[in-house]
């Protein structure tokens, strides 16, 4: 794939959009902390060269501004909440991403309980400690934002990329 011509504004060219990778990026909760500017800033800067959707609750849609697109999902809701899920299986389906990024545990979470009607390479990044390898298990590859966080990791395919904020 070529360089993608940018306007001004960092619009990518739409004639373009086609030529473009797909990254689906998934963000649960209703949070507002280092793990929602991290997506922010990551869906930004994927967005120069590649076509990039946000899942993510309302109360977010303020942190992803064009070209980026964020679709409206209430992950306030239980992680567990079929409903979610359907919703969530739902939008993928309808999106058809190339490949599909879930933030921390709760995106995870959802995510692993879709990923049965899931075709798209699975990336999870863990932002913080706690007990995630059960939901690791469902993923292509585990990304930690620290070394202490990825050495948690029990997972064959993984690797650390520091978040830039610590």
């Amino acid at each position: 794939m070529g360089d993608s011509t940018l306007y001004p504004t960092g619009r990518l060219d739409a004639n373009r959009d086609s030529e473009l990778m797909h990254v689906c990026l998934v963000m649960g909760g209703t949070g507002s902390g280092g793990m929602e500017r991290h997506v922010s800033d990551l869906a930004r800067e994927l967005a120069l060269k590649h076509r990039v959707t946000v899942l993510a609750h309302p109360i977010h849609a303020h942190l992803f501004p064009e070209p980026v697109v964020h679709v409206h999902l209430d992950f306030g809701r239980w992680r567990h909440n079929p409903i979610v899920t359907l919703q969530f299986v739902r939008a993928i389906k309808r999106l058809r991403p190339a490949v599909i990024h879930a933030h921390h545990r709760k995106a995870g979470a959802m995510v692993r309980q879709a990923s049965p009607f899931l075709t798209a390479p699975l990336i999870l990044t863990i932002h913080g400690m706690g007990k995630a390898n059960r939901i690791a298990k469902a993923f292509d590859h585990v990304i930690g934002v620290s070394e202490c966080v990825t050495a948690n990791i029990n997972h064959p395919c993984k690797s650390t990329v520091l978040n830039g904020n610590g």
